[in-house]
């Protein structure tokens, strides 16, 4: 029985998936943007008063980079095929 159900909803769960996986590289690319957009802010703050410190621009400029890698990652395993 449970072969069954595998072939007849074997297809719908693997495009399931691979919409799962676009869907939540879209959300972490938007949040890397996102975060681009708050390291120029604080890349601002910073050459107008360079004793804030580069702590928190360091800081964005990581989590950008993090949030681009698990972006990509996830498109690239929604692009690869699953055996």
């Amino acid at each position: 029985m449970s072969q069954k159900l595998r072939i007849v909803f074997g297809d719908f769960l693997k495009s399931l998936r691979q919409l799962w996986l676009e869907c939540i590289g879209g959300i972490f690319l938007g949040l890397g943007i996102l975060f681009v957009l708050a390291a120029i802010q604080e890349y601002r703050k910073y050459v107008n008063s360079p004793q804030v410190g580069t702590g928190r621009f360091l800081l964005v400029i990581l989590s950008s980079g993090v949030m681009f890698f698990f972006a990509l990652e996830s498109f690239w395993k929604a692009r690869k095929p699953r055996s």
